[in-house]
């Protein structure tokens, strides 16, 4: 089991709930499908015994345990909790009356806290977009710390030294970058395992010193990054999370409390070498992640275990943005422009916020993001994940089906590596975009760059716009986004759209089959059918890791299925999963076929899931499980009369 970042704050509270959902969603089926042979009840029952628990380990280490960064859920509070903002001290605008009283059940709620923004900022030009770089990333230099959990890294002001932190010892190092040479090792003070954070001072001090801040439950203490020393203690409150914003003028610290699953975001100002207290929002549920937009108006943050997405208009106190997110979020990023956010946990969802129904998502990663970022040009969103890799994506557009809507789409454009699958904890861009540091649990740091950019190709310097702005400019120039098509259901069955489709052919043989999902589990019955209707059926027995059933159809060299749950899951926390489609893939011919089902564990049905492509790796991720079926016996052609509902005929 990979061993996640342990800054993320764990619980001691119950173990994962297994989801029991009311309505069962199933696949309108023919009545005569009842015929199809399955386990008997005593078959069911002593298979579970002998080989459902103990695969049932396995399985839940791809898409649960694995996750060991995921805290177990805490029984969430009661809707009408209150949130309750606190005074902020200083210049900071204080809430009207009415905006600090308990909100209502149903009610937004309401936090006001005006945070200053550096205008000069805001009018620059952001670097030119290029993302034709990213192909050219090659691994530079590496630096071998020594230490497993690198949890930090970052570049100093000098952008030619970095400092990385360690779990292991709770110490911070400083680096020459370019010759890997150590400089300096800081010990964080009243740090035990994982309880600090550490970043950058953004200036020099006035002797053209580096310095650190850390972030301890002592509080926040300005270090010199040259001698080690302590300079000031900048505040006495205890603080488990920082995170500057775009503008480098706002710190942000976070504290949450166990085992009651509550925040408090502390906002303050930097003001040379000192930190001014700007006021304190508290939180009903615990953020797990938080970031600033570049103009210091919208807060973002996830939510456990409520499991949201949300975005909040600091001059208003209301909520611009609340949705539910995938599991496991961690972190979070603006887009530098101003119209965008990424979000990382069991995947990455990019959500416009202009219009917030547009939203792309991308769920192939074989564990959980841990940080996101977009480049300094914005041209690129970049995540780090547990699995010892860096993804680069950039995000495009592309036109909807018969609509002028164009939806956006994620496209992976570099990958870049750690050891094996050691994790890759956290990343920092140089400040052109042309490269980038990384730290990670194989006990390095590496130093990616690029080639320099062509002088003579195009390049359009993009601007911060406000989302107002972005709201305006979508009204005008953008037709508008389509509301999400829910789920074709009838009399409470989810259809599949290939069946609804004329029936095409396969070379799947219908019989009965030996099938297993995800290497971890062994394998169960399956069957294969050809319908009155002339499309062939593929029906997973409830035994299986997931009750599945649908439609197979040929696709060139490959076989493609289209299906969805006969049954809720049992292992699977995804709530309203039920609701979407799972795609398949299988390669083979005649008595034995592999591939892969790829099926989300995050429900939005603004972004319906994507067929794969024939040439998919076959490769277990977040959302990708292996799949293979191997002939038993061929099924004999169902009798005129079905099988009694409430009997199952014996297989074997």
């Amino acid at each position: 089991m990979l061993i996640s970042l342990a800054r993320v704050k764990m619980s001691t509270s119950h173990p994962p709930a297994l989801p029991f959902p009311n309505a069962l969603f199933r696949m309108k089926m023919p009545a005569h499908m009842s015929s199809l042979p399955a386990l008997t009840s005593l078959r069911r029952s002593t298979r579970f015994v002998h080989s459902f628990l103990t695969p049932l380990l396995g399985g839940l280490l791809l898409f649960g345990c694995a996750q060991a960064s995921a805290p177990a859920p805490h029984p969430p509070k009661s809707a009408t909790s209150p949130e309750k903002i606190r005074e902020p001290s200083g210049n900071a605008a204080t809430p009207a009356p009415e905006e600090r009283a308990e909100t209502e059940a149903g009610e937004p709620s309401r936090f006001r806290l005006v945070l200053p923004s550096d205008a000069n900022f805001l009018r620059r030009s952001l670097p030119p977009q290029r993302t034709s770089r990213y192909e050219t990333f090659r691994e530079k230099k590496q630096i071998q710390v020594g230490k497993g959990s690198l949890y930090s890294v970052d570049l100093l002001p000098d952008e030619r030294s970095i400092v990385v932190a360690s779990g292991d010892d709770s110490q911070a190092r400083v680096y020459e970058r370019a010759s890997g040479r150590l400089l300096r090792t800081v010990p964080l003070a009243n740090a035990e395992q994982f309880q600090a954070t550490i970043l950058p001072w953004p200036t020099l001090t006035p002797e053209g010193e580096a310095a650190l801040l850390s972030a301890t439950p002592r509080g926040l203490a300005l270090i010199s990054a040259a001698s080690g020393d302590e300079v000031a203690l900048l505040s006495s409150s205890p603080s488990q999370e920082i995170r500057f914003s775009p503008d480098q003028t706002i710190l942000v610290s976070e504290t949450s409390k166990l085992p009651e699953q509550t925040s408090e975001l502390e906002f303050f100002e930097r003001q040379g070498l000192e930190l001014r207290s700007l006021g304190t929002l508290s939180f009903a549920e615990r953020v797990d992640g938080v970031a600033l937009s570049p103009d210091n108006r919208y807060l973002a943050m996830t939510h456990y275990p409520a499991r949201d997405l949300r975005v909040i208009d600091l001059h208003t106190g209301r909520d611009l943005l609340r949705i539910p997110a995938m599991r496991y979020t961690g972190d979070l990023d603006f887009s530098p422009d101003g119209r965008f956010l990424a979000v990382g946990g069991e995947g990455l969802l990019v959500v416009d916020l202009a219009t917030p129904l547009r939203r792309a998502f991308e769920g192939a990663f074989g564990n959980n993001i841990s940080t996101v970022r977009f480049s300094p040009s914005g041209d690129a969103i970049v995540v780090s994940s547990y699995d010892g890799r860096i993804r680069i994506f950039s995000l495009s557009e592309r036109e909807l089906p018969g609509s002028q809507a164009r939806r956006l789409s994620l496209s992976l454009e570099k990958e870049l590596r750690h050891t094996g699958a050691a994790n890759v904890y956290r990343f920092s861009f140089d400040p052109d975009g042309d490269g980038l540091t990384s730290s990670s649990g194989d006990r390095t740091v590496r130093w990616f760059r690029g080639l320099p950019a062509d002088s003579d190709a195009p390049q359009t310097p993009r601007r911060f716009q406000s989302v107002e702005e972005w709201q305006a400019y979508a009204r005008a120039h953008e037709p508008p986004w389509p509301e999400p098509v829910p789920p074709h259901m009838e009399n409470r069955m989810l259809v599949v759209p290939a069946l609804d489709a004329p029936p095409r052919p396969t070379r799947i043989t219908p019989g009965i089959y030996d099938c297993r999902i995800t290497k971890a589990y062994r394998m169960r019955d399956c069957f294969v059918e050809k319908l009155p209707s002339g499309h062939t059926w593929l029906r997973f027995a409830p035994d299986n890791l997931f009750a599945l059933g649908g439609v197979l159809y040929d696709d060139g060299p490959v076989t493609r299925f289209e299906g969805t749950f006969l049954e809720p899951s049992q292992v699977m926390d995804c709530p309203d999963c039920e609701k979407q489609p799972i795609h398949g893939v299988l390669r083979g011919s005649g008595k034995k076929l592999e591939g892969l089902l790829v099926f989300r564990t995050y429900y939005d049905p603004s972004i319906p899931p994507a067929l794969p492509p024939p040439n998919v790796a076959i490769v277990e991720m977040n959302d990708r499980f292996f799949v293979e079926l191997a002939l038993r016996k061929t099924l004999a052609a169902p009798p005129a009369q079905t099988t009694p509902e409430g009997t199952v005929p014996e297989t074997r």
